[in-house]
């Protein structure tokens, strides 16, 4: 199943950036400030967003996942703020595929702080080949860190970069946990546990187990499940909702946020500009005890 997770880091990773080129031709600034997305995209692909009609029409199709995957982003991004305010040294992008924080973020003002984006070689080289075409630059302080994850641990790829495991970092694990097993989920976890200071924090989001079970019960859960299953993607792994606290507890952990996917959009997108987004993941901040 490993290996499915170099090829399929960068369909979803393109599915995600597809739906924050979408908020942001849709909403445009202030609302949605993903100006680079749109790029990262093919030229078909983009045509398709640009045109009124078309965009709407995906709007439409996929909108719970649509809200949802904008307010996580917006989420995301807020931990970013924050880590760079508090001056925190390193943040690390797990499973990177088209995130575009780096670039839009990271003024000169902030260069100390080192960023490393983490992800399969192939989905790499496809965003930088995007980047360069955009003339979008890179900035010094963001390095690439590729792993092949059939024969690679994090631990490998992180210590042989220029990461340095003293020091304060943020995580951000966005769109991953559900498509991993739970000993991978395990190790990552491990993993910023023993080699980040105190305090680090990981910010993730994660599928309800009981949603496998019971999808009626979760608003947009039904065509969710069923979409990932199409492409041959199906979700593979989920906590309880109560009892991710004790989780992240017996891993070293304590949660310092914790929001559903409605309190996610209450706090994050602005009413009446995006439909209702779905409602079986939780959304975690935790820090290194």
């Amino acid at each position: 199943t490993m290996t499915r997770l170099k090829t399929k880091s960068s369909n979803t990773a393109k599915l995600t950036c597809f739906q924050r080129a979408l908020a942001y031709v849709e909403v445009g600034t202030p609302i949605a400030k993903d100006y680079i997305a749109l790029q990262l995209l093919s030229p078909k692909t983009r045509a398709e967003i640009i045109d009124g009609a078309k965009r709407k029409e995906h709007i439409a199709r996929v909108s719970p996942t649509y809200a949802y995957i904008n307010a996580r982003n917006f989420h995301m991004e807020k931990q970013i703020s924050l880590a760079r305010e508090r001056r925190w040294d390193q943040i690390v992008i797990l499973g990177a595929g088209y995130d575009t924080t780096a670039y839009r973020l990271f003024s000169d003002e902030y260069a100390r702080t080192q960023i490393f984006e983490v992800d399969a070689p192939t989905s790499q080289a496809d965003k930088r080949k995007y980047l360069a075409a955009a003339n979008v630059s890179i900035p010094d302080n963001l390095h690439y860190v590729s792993i092949d994850f059939n024969i690679q641990s994090l631990a490998d790829v992180m210590l042989a970069s220029t990461y340095d495991p003293n020091r304060k970092t943020l995580f951000i694990w966005e769109g991953v946990t559900y498509y991993i097993s739970a000993a991978a989920v395990d190790s990552t976890l491990a993993f910023v546990q023993q080699y980040s200071a105190r305090g680090s924090e990981i910010a993730f989001d994660y599928i309800y187990a009981d949603a496998f079970e019971n999808r009626e019960n979760y608003y947009g859960a039904v065509s969710g499940f069923a979409y990932v299953e199409y492409v041959g993607e199906p979700f593979t792994f989920g906590i309880e909702k109560s009892e991710v606290e004790s989780y992240l507890a017996e891993r070293g952990y304590e949660i310092t946020q914790h929001y559903t996917g409605i309190e996610l959009q209450s706090r994050y997108l602005r009413p009446g500009y995006f439909p209702r987004a779905y409602e079986y993941m939780g959304n975690v901040v935790a820090a290194v005890k």
